[in-house]
């Protein structure tokens, strides 16, 4: 068998110096943006259904595979990834009387299993594990009612973002007969008399393009427990406007209904309320776009609000909703030098996290406003936020860094004293390892923060394979967290890196903005600085820095190597955002334009085609090995983007590194990917990164 491999080997790299890789029709389709005409040779590959596209599919993941079964790094990884991920895990609790529900996961399940566990005593809810044979059915969301006897729950299939609302009995375990559709990007408020619940959806979408045609149109919905859904009430619609965002928020004394909008990413959103029993027309709180209004609670008439209106790093303010002007409210807890990220109302306190350096911390507030106590974390790390409701005497919160395995944590807010709920068992000793934070200068002098995770005894002498991870976008933080892939890389002698970039929500607004819009420059500026910062302190070289990044990130890794192709040895863009000039329109695309830009618009086109990456591969260029990854049924980033990256790359360039695309298969952006699926990923991708960078 050895024999046969390194003989294919050797044909396959002999075809990738005389670049034969598949060889997919290019048409002649010209836009014209502004007075310049812009070629699209594959825009047919957004036509999900074509038949010529699936056998390119086919082809493609055919020659993928024989490059990566050439690799003996990815049975490394494979073997490392699944040793270090078979340990027991569970999720926060939600807690209903003397009942705590729970996800847990063996350690070896493709999806996480719910459970109940009342008396002392644990039962399974849901185990979608049983719902198919490849683990890609997963459960979503749980929302359970008042007591705990109701729960509705959102189960999705192939990793798509649409979503099956079903309704349970949790005493004895039966689910309704009612399902509820065409869901996406909704929460679920139960009414106080538990015969139903607020939530949102869409349209049903044209046959077929399900998985392509624009989300617009979502609507508010209240559904009464055992109707269909054709009978749900009709709560709140914008036909003026049909790309705002509706949701709902009963307060937490069940008086009043709160009514929100969202248009699309932008983090500014509209705020009304009614009395919850009323049929009247919403009364405005925010009727302009003018700051992030973030409910946290209300005391009667009084509704407090976590905002960043002449607050970029965000305070808490306290609202009369009979006088909801700006210029009358009150702060509660005024703006500081750190970012306020998070904000509950519990036990009459309030449980406030806070941001420095990209590390967290709790503190515990009174009502009034007064400081009272901070709670005292394990180091510097991420907390996943903190789970509890309004008259809950315990909180919940989740404590993890990168080689701390998320903890679970227990406070008592009346007594103060913190107990572990779960700590996890795994085979990983933290003392042969080191977390460092440096801080290294981008092309403009600002200064960013990059964590670094190694071995003790790594030596800088510029040879260490070097994988640096980043984001940079829609104020997402990419804070200090476990993960197994991570943990696998520096076992097998490598450095990860991961870049805190403008674009994200690190620093507050201001750090969002200065890498958004006409500013997205900065985010690549500042990836490439981490890069070249890596090389200066001789942790590494370009020979050996690889770079990973999802979604945006991989909109980050794609533009990157297009501005400096010498400075990385191997690439990972992965379900990227690639086609800058048509992302709008598909699917949820429309709701980033507030992010990206408007390519319709003059000013904006000429930004985005700077940095488009399938507008600017070039075919006198001598690119690193890359290796494009994406999901048939990536509905978020619709997989067209992939395709036509991969093409365009394949087709004008003329080295002998690989450029391959991995198309998984009944598979998404990620969510719900079962853990079979994405080992096998992480192997794949880290096999190829190191193999090239080593």
């Amino acid at each position: 068998m050895k024999f046969y491999l390194i003989i294919f080997s050797i044909i396959f790299m002999a075809c990738m110096k005389t670049n034969k890789y598949p060889n997919p029709k290019r048409d002649n389709k010209f836009d014209n943006y502004h007075g310049i005409e812009v070629h699209d040779p594959y825009r047919w590959m957004e036509n999900l259904n074509d038949p010529k596209l699936k056998n390119w599919i086919e082809t493609e993941n055919e020659l993928t595979k024989s490059v990566l079964d050439t690799i003996p790094e990815k049975e490394f990884f494979k073997d490392s990834i699944e040793e270090l991920q078979n340990y027991e895990k569970k999720g926060m609790p939600y807690i209903r009387g003397d009942k705590e529900f729970y996800f847990k996961n063996n350690g070896t399940q493709n999806q996480y299993v719910l459970y109940v566990k009342e008396g002392g005593v644990e039962r399974i809810l849901i185990d979608p594990n049983k719902n198919s044979k490849d683990g890609t059915i997963s459960i979503g969301f749980i929302s359970l009612n008042g007591d705990g006897s109701l729960m509705a729950y959102g189960q999705s299939n192939a990793g798509s973002d649409w979503t099956d609302i079903y309704v349970m009995d949790v005493v004895t375990g039966e689910i309704h007969n009612e399902i509820l559709k065409w869901v996406k990007f909704s929460g679920i408020d139960w009414s106080p008399q538990n015969d139903g619940f607020y939530y949102s959806r869409y349209p049903k979408p044209e046959k077929g393009k399900e998985f392509e045609n624009q989300n617009n149109n979502q609507k508010l919905y209240f559904h009464k427990l055992n109707t269909t859904q054709d009978k749900d009430k009709l709560i709140y619609e914008d036909t003026e406007n049909p790309e705002y965002s509706p949701y709902t928020i009963i307060t937490n004394d069940h008086k009043y209904l709160i009514l929100g909008k969202w248009h699309g990413t932008s983090k500014n959103n509209t705020v009304y309320y009614r009395e919850l029993n009323s049929n009247k027309r919403f009364i405005p709180l925010i009727d302009e776009w003018i700051a992030n209004m973030n409910f946290v609670g209300n005391d009667g008439d009084i509704f407090y609000f976590k905002t960043d209106y002449n607050a970029p790093k965000n305070r808490l303010i306290a609202m009369d909703i009979k006088n909801p002007k700006p210029q009358n409210w009150v702060d509660i807890i005024p703006e500081k030098k750190d970012v306020l990220t998070n904000v509950r109302l519990v036990y009459n306190q309030f449980i406030v996290e806070y941001r420095k350096d990209v590390s967290e911390r709790i503190e515990i507030y009174s009502i009034d406003g007064q400081y009272t106590r901070s709670i005292g974390l394990p180091g510097k790390g991420s907390i996943n936020g903190v789970r509890a409701r309004y008259k809950d005497r315990n909180i919940f919160y989740t404590f993890s860094s990168y080689l701390y395995p998320s903890v679970i944590f227990k406070y008592d807010l009346e007594t103060y004293q913190q107990t572990l709920w779960f700590e996890p068992k795994i085979n990983f000793s933290a003392e042969d390892f080191t977390v460092e934070q440096v801080f290294y200068p981008s092309k403009d002098g600002t200064k960013i923060p990059m964590y670094l995770v190694y071995a003790k005894n790594i030596i800088k002498n510029s040879s260490n394979p070097t994988l640096l991870y980043g984001y940079g976008g829609f104020q997402i933080s990419i804070m200090p967290s476990f993960s197994i892939a991570t943990i696998a890389w520096i076992k097998a002698g490598g450095i990860y890196a991961v870049a805190n970039l403008r674009g994200g929500s690190e620093y507050g607004e201001e750090w969002h903005t200065a890498g958004m819009l006409h500013n997205k420059q900065n985010v690549f500026d500042d990836f490439i600085s981490a890069g070249e910062f890596l090389i200066e302190q001789n942790y590494t070289q370009a020979k050996h820095l690889s770079i990973s990044g999802r979604s945006n990130g991989g909109l980050l890794t794609a533009a990157s190597v297009l501005q400096r192709p010498d400075l990385f040895g191997a690439v990972e863009s992965s379900v990227a955002v690639a086609d800058m000039l048509r992302y709008h329109k598909f699917t949820i695309g429309w709701a980033w334009l507030g992010e990206y830009g408007n390519p319709d618009k003059k000013e904006d086109f000429e930004v985005l085609y700077k940095y488009s990456p399938i507008h600017n591969v070039k075919s006198n260029v001598d690119y690193p090995p890359i290796i494009i990854t994406t999901g048939d049924y990536d509905d978020r980033v619709v997989p067209s983007h992939s395709f036509k990256m991969a093409a365009t790359f394949q087709h004008e360039y003329k080295g002998n590194n690989p450029i391959i695309i991995r198309i998984d298969t009944d598979s998404g952006h990620g969510s719900g990917k079962p853990i079979s699926k994405w080992i096998n990923e992480k192997a794949d991708v880290f096999g190829f990164l190191l193999h090239h960078t080593k």
